[in-house]
């Protein structure tokens, strides 16, 4: 698992500004973030334990992840060359909300690789 995870920040790390533009939400989703669940043991092909473009009140959040078929947190994918705005963050939350336990995850502003993941306090 650990040499999953560092070869997808090896290989986001290595993009460059130029490369960036190529990843568009699909792309985004495709290359890191569904490899990135995957590493952490999380089974894209189990609707139990994750739900793409699960309807919510206000839109639709990309992913919601499951325990035990309860909501635990949602996924909302930006592309990468996507600058995040108060609106971003605003969506993301409202997506929680709106989901009863589900927690919000947020990208700061763009800072490499995916340390820049932090859950939204107070939701």
């Amino acid at each position: 698992m650990q040499a999953k995870i560092q070869n997808l920040i090896e290989k986001f790390s290595a993009l460059t500004v130029k490369q960036h533009k190529d990843y568009n939400e699909a792309n985004t989703a495709n290359v890191f973030i569904r490899p990135l669940m995957e590493a952490l043991g999380w089974d894209f092909s189990d609707i139990n334990e994750i739900e793409a473009e699960k309807a919510i009140v206000k839109g639709r959040v990309d992913y919601v992840f499951k325990t035990h078929n309860v909501s635990r947190f949602c996924v909302e994918i930006k592309a990468l060359r996507h600058e995040l705005t108060d609106e971003d963050r605003e969506q993301a939350i409202s997506y929680a909300y709106n989901k009863v336990g589900c927690t919000p995850v947020v990208r700061k502003k763009r800072l490499g690789g995916f340390g820049g993941l932090l859950p939204v306090p107070g939701v």
